[in-house]
């Protein structure tokens, strides 16, 4: 009897021993295929991978990664919510609701990521809260949610304190996207003041020189901020601004 248990459960071990090794052949097939631009046929293969193991993460993000490719969103988005109510993570919610407004569905959308930042909320440390934050706001950059994405990176200065820059430069160029002149040229500053760099600066500040208006505020802001602060650096990005903006007289008064 002990004999007859031992080699059915030897048996048994070398069954899923040979699925296993089954399961990473076509794996590393379905890898080829994505890698060579077959997402036809390594979506296919993912998603026979995902239906025996539909516990496997990389089986999941292999039908993502092809089915979004192949511009499937509808079909995939119940397989990640699916996913996501037996592993509800940051990133499985931040995924569902990318693929929701992919997918048409902007009320659910929005409900996916407000369940994102609920969870964000609840982390332990501003390490792991900043990295929550910038995926959570990348996804929404990458929905084109770009009111969502503002919210979230305020919902992260908030969590951490309002700390010198935070996702400064990703917030100055959604308020471009948005065409707010005003929220993107005081974070645009509050940048500048944490790294001086020109360059950097220098390009998000080009993104809003676009309307009499909007040219006319950043005169202002970089005037007042140079004069209060009494700062060479603030002068010298106040002195290209004149320049790109053809006001060279003005330009010309700052060396003197």
């Amino acid at each position: 009897m002990i004999q007859c248990i031992l080699a059915f459960l030897l048996c048994f071990s070398c069954q899923i021993q040979a699925q296993k090794v089954k399961n990473d052949e076509v794996y590393t097939l379905a890898i080829s295929y994505e890698k060579s631009g077959d997402a036809k046929n390594a979506a296919r293969l993912y998603q026979e991978l995902y239906a025996k193991d539909n516990t496997n993460s990389n089986f999941l993000y292999g039908v993502s990664r092809t089915l979004q490719s192949l511009q499937r969103f509808p079909e995939l988005l119940p397989i990640i919510e699916e996913f996501t109510i037996r592993y509800p993570t940051i990133e499985h919610f931040s995924l569902c609701s990318f693929i929701a407004k992919k997918s048409g569905f902007t009320e659910k959308s929005n409900t996916y990521w407000e369940q994102s930042l609920q969870l964000v909320s609840k982390l332990p440390n501003d390490i792991v809260k900043d990295n929550a934050i910038r995926l959570v706001g990348k996804y929404q950059t990458d929905a084109q949610s770009g009111n969502n994405a503002i919210l979230t990176y305020k919902k992260g200065k908030e969590l951490l304190k309002n700390q010198l820059g935070l996702y400064s430069d990703e917030l100055s160029q959604l308020y471009a996207l948005i065409k707010d002149y005003e929220s993107g040229t005081k974070e645009v500053l509050e940048l500048f003041s944490l790294n001086q760099n020109y360059a950097l600066v220098q390009g998000r500040l080009s993104a809003y020189l676009t309307t009499v208006e909007s040219i006319e505020h950043i005169d202002k802001q970089l005037s007042k901020q140079a004069e209060l602060q009494h700062s060479y650096a603030l002068y010298k990005l106040y002195q290209w601004f004149l320049r790109e903006t053809r006001q060279y007289d003005k330009a010309l008064s700052l060396v003197k």
